[in-house]
């Protein structure tokens, strides 16, 4: 199975010698740009920053016209067939999942995992994040392992396809799941199943926080400090490993 294409990502260097790395993916609509500028607050020095985005659109060229003309690769169902930057596709409730599009988009992180691990970062020095959509991907991605990410963090989202994660084989990451209680992208009920589900599995390294108030966004101070702990306890520096 081929890898869903990407943009090129947001790359932001570790402030002093790289020792770590956080990738973080987007929701739907969006590109990796904006997480490119608020995560470098909250992060520790040494970790490097990746912010893929996911394509809607690639060029293709025509025969007759011997021209490039753009061709949607990712439309999203649940918005009227738009072609717009997605992971996979968002599907209404009595239609089957994109599982194809999902793993197609999980096989694409897995590459820029390998390849931080292939420059020297080990799997446990790398945490895996994700807003909304981007958050599923993560979340997905980071549960069908064959190693351990030193942790994954999931925002405002939820997990697909459950039923085909190899809980007997999950490697046990550190997960913090963070959700609004005043959501209206993703559900209550949606999320509490999902934190239900980790909780059983992974039970003390599964995390949920509530955020009273807080709609699909990440305004919330409490949620921003949550996350830059989570970052700093799971990426600690070098000398405090030893």
């Amino acid at each position: 199975m081929m890898s869903l294409p990407l943009r090129a990502p947001c790359v932001v260097p570790a402030a002093v010698k790289q020792t770590a790395t956080i990738i973080f993916l987007h929701g739907v609509g969006d590109s990796g740009q904006g997480w490119a500028e608020i995560l470098p607050d909250l992060r520790p020095p040494h970790a490097k920053i990746i912010c893929p985005s996911a394509a809607h659109t690639v060029q293709i060229k025509t025969v007759a016209m011997y021209s490039w003309q753009s061709r949607p690769i990712q439309t999203v169902t649940i918005n009227d067939g738009m072609a717009m930057p997605s992971w996979f596709d968002l599907r209404r409730s009595d239609q089957p999942k994109d599982e194809t599009g999902i793993k197609m988009a999980a096989d694409a992180i897995k590459e820029i995992i390998d390849s931080e691990m292939k420059a020297g970062i080990p799997s446990r020095r790398i945490v895996l994040g994700g807003f909304s959509q981007g958050g599923a991907l993560a979340l997905y991605t980071g549960l069908t392992l064959p190693y351990t990410l030193a942790g994954i963090l999931a925002l405002s989202t939820w997990l697909p396809m459950y039923k085909s994660i190899p809980w007997n084989t999950v490697r046990n990451p550190k997960v913090l799941q963070c959700q609004g209680d005043a959501d209206v992208m993703v559900s209550m009920k949606g999320a509490q199943r999902t934190a239900d589900l980790l909780k059983k599995h992974l039970q003390e390294n599964h995390t949920f926080k509530l955020y009273p108030g807080l709609g699909h966004t990440i305004s919330n101070e409490d949620e921003l400090r949550d996350i830059m702990q989570f970052f700093h306890v799971n990426l600690p520096t070098a000398e405090s490993k030893l």
